[in-house]
């Protein structure tokens, strides 16, 4: 598994030539799309914008409730780290989607010049698409030298830029400032599909670019053995109070067996015992679902506050997945926050996967961590073994 960092624009408005404004942020597709490829090639992505903020999206680009509610709902994209808080050698491959944003903020950017510099000197993946390679311009050196001088590149086209009526309004283009850093840059057909890639370097024309430059991107970094948990930043094993983890191989089942007695809650207390005061405050459920909101008791716990953050069903090739926050509010020594997480895959052979994580912030995580055995881990070996039992009489 490698771990990806999207660098994303933090700009709502977008300054014209003329010193008016216009509602901005990154461009849908081109972030939700990369952000699915490669999590389902089981990779991790964290995301990082200037001073931390919530990436907005352009109005102009969610032009679906689907792909509306994918860009405003993915935990990652909610949930990023400031960018002068990374550090790149944490990271195996970076991502900048487009959108006129990265034009707004991160092509002047610092950080995010430190963070390309340092992984074009390592040799790491650099992949762009659309307007986010604007966010290239920001790693030239005290001398004004880029280090993506000489490498074959592209963006959104001055001829797309003047096809979409915006050209007229802007101070500059994004395809002749790479020229001008010293890119050697190959536009394809207006509103077509097209990649380059040079050495370590990736970058999309067009929102038609983004599903197959994050794929291009996938062949560049190390597959897993194994599908594993795509952990955002705040929850990153090893970093936290507690983590545990369990998982079980079984023969003669299917990922998509096992799905739904996981995903239906009214099931729980049949097979799990150490979960009870289930209930579903906004009138969702019983099943599970993308953002439903619940609640329920465990280990001793009042009823914890939970959403769900992710939830992709098994499908053919493709691994379920299926993660919700939950939060205990009150003092210092009673707040807890946590993610548990599942991963349901078909193996070779008639054989399923079964991986549940969880990582924990607080006192009370940090009690548990401290008991032995862990209570964790034998709690959730008992939720999988009783899953396995419920999968296998339905």
């Amino acid at each position: 598994m490698s771990r990806v960092l999207f660098i994303m624009t933090g700009a709502d408005e977008f300054t014209l030539a003329d010193g008016s404004r216009i509602p901005t942020g990154f461009w849908a597709n081109e972030a939700v799309e990369p952000l699915q490829v490669l999590t389902a090639a089981g990779h991790e992505v964290a995301v990082a914008t200037p001073g931390g903020v919530v990436p907005p999206v352009d109005p102009s680009s969610a032009d679906s409730p689907g792909l509306r509610a994918a860009a405003e709902g993915a935990y990652e994209f909610a949930h990023p780290v400031p960018l002068a808080d990374v550090d790149p050698a944490g990271f195996d491959a970076v991502f900048v989607p487009g959108g006129h944003g990265p034009m707004e903020d991160l092509a002047a950017d610092a950080d995010a010049g430190r963070v390309l510099r340092a992984l074009m000197a390592a040799g790491r993946p650099v992949a762009a698409v659309c307007h986010g390679p604007a966010a290239l311009l920001s790693a030239t050196d005290g001398e004004g030298r880029s280090p993506f001088a000489g490498y074959a590149l592209t963006s959104f086209t001055d001829e797309e830029e003047a096809l979409s009526g915006l050209a007229p309004k802007l101070s500059w283009l994004v395809e002749s400032r790479l020229r001008a850093a010293g890119a050697d840059f190959r536009a394809g057909a207006p509103w077509a599909a097209h990649v380059e890639t040079d050495r370590n370097v990736l970058t999309g024309q067009n929102p038609a670019s983004a599903e197959p430059l994050a794929r291009a991107l996938v062949e560049r970094l190390p597959g897993p053995v194994q599908n594993a948990v795509a952990w955002p930043q705040r929850y990153l094993p090893g970093t936290t109070d507690n983590f545990v983890s369990n998982e079980a191989v079984v023969p003669g089942l299917s990922a998509a067996r096992v799905w739904g007695p996981l995903t239906d809650t009214s099931r729980w207390e049949d097979y799990y015992d150490n979960v009870s005061d289930i209930s579903f405050p906004d009138g969702q459920g019983p099943v599970l679902a993308q953002g439903v909101h619940f609640s329920f008791a465990t280990f001793g716990f009042p009823p914890l506050d939970a959403t769900v953050v992710q939830f992709d069903a098994p499908a053919p090739g493709r691994p379920g997945r299926l993660s919700w926050t939950a939060r205990q509010e009150g003092s210092p020594a009673e707040r807890l926050d946590v993610l548990h997480a599942w991963l349901v895959e078909d193996l070779p052979g008639g054989r399923v996967r079964i991986l549940t994580q969880e990582s924990q912030i607080g006192e009370p995580a940090a009690g548990l961590a401290r008991q032995r055995p862990n209570p964790m881990l034998n709690g959730h070996q008992a939720w999988v073994d009783g899953l396995v039992e419920a999968a296998a009489h339905d």
